[in-house]
């Protein structure tokens, strides 16, 4: 009887959501209430430990309401006011630049690309993957997306603790029905900005596994989604993402693979969403 087969150790190792060392932590002066309630940041040593575990990468995300969380018994923590006005955006920008410092002291390089990962994984080094938990930074201005892409931000979770212009979450009672207009806008953004969102924290979560990318099409349609805006999401990003991202990284990309499924997925679910959207236009 054959044994059955051993994991891949010769593919990348990738965590996609962690807050390694505190990082939300990183930048706040010295003798900050919150570091001397939970520890001072320590994101150089999380990253050198990533590299001795043989990590090709980590996200590190930032927490956008961070500033409005305290802690609460029933959900853990809970945003207890308000944002003032360019706090949330203050607030994220000390995060990620004190995250990129950290990285920087650990030696270690910021992912932005496929690119940067192969790097990491040919050199055996630990690249660092960029993430905000929360769009509050955004403060309903979707022209913040592009800045963000180009200062390094590769994954967004689109809501965490606070009820934001972005939509619900899972421990507040709703006041949007789940995603509101805005929060549609920001999942299809602009033409192609290529930031990524780990599905962690959604109200009502529309996904619980990737495998479940073919329900995406007909859910954004039933949420109101016109079809050029669900092409924007499947087509002009996560293809974009997939066929960038697997030939350089997954040597086995062809139907039957995880990946390989999900390019034919999305491809398959755009065509239906035209099929569907001609024959809307029929006469009954």
């Amino acid at each position: 009887m054959s044994e059955e087969p051993g994991p891949r150790v010769d593919l990348p190792r990738v965590d996609l959501h962690s807050h390694a060392g505190r990082c939300f932590l990183a930048g706040l002066p010295a003798g900050h209430p919150a570091a001397a309630a939970l520890g001072a940041a320590s994101v150089t040593d999380a990253v050198r430990a990533a590299r001795a575990a043989g990590m090709t990468a980590l996200c590190l995300s930032a927490v956008a309401d961070f500033a409005v969380l305290r802690p609460d018994p029933a959900t853990g923590l809970r945003a207890v006011r308000d944002f003032r006005p360019g706090e949330a955006y203050a607030d994220y920008q000390r995060q990620l630049t004190g995250i990129r410092a950290a990285v920087a002291a650990a030696g270690a390089e910021v992912a932005t690309s496929p690119a940067g990962l192969d790097r990491a994984a040919r050199d055996g080094r630990t690249a660092v993957l960029l993430g905000c938990e929360g769009g509050d930074f955004l403060e309903g201005d979707l022209r913040r997306l592009e800045p963000a892409r180009a200062a390094g931000l590769s994954v967004l979770t689109l809501v965490h603790y606070r009820v934001s212009e972005i939509g619900d979450v899972q421990t507040e009672a709703p006041v949007h029905d789940g995603l509101s207009r805005f929060g549609r806008d920001v999942v299809a953004g602009p033409d192609h900005v290529a930031i990524g969102t780990d599905l962690d924290g959604n109200y009502r979560p529309v996904l619980t596994r990737y495998d479940q990318l073919d329900d995406l099409a007909s859910l954004l349609r039933d949420r109101g989604l016109a079809p050029d805006r669900v092409h924007q999401v499947l087509g002009g990003n996560a293809l974009r993402l997939l066929d960038g991202i697997l030939p350089a990284s997954v040597p086995d990309r062809s139907p039957g693979g995880l990946m390989g499924d999900a390019v034919g997925v999305a491809r398959g679910e755009l065509q239906h969403v035209d099929d569907d959207d001609g024959r809307d236009g029929q006469a009954e």
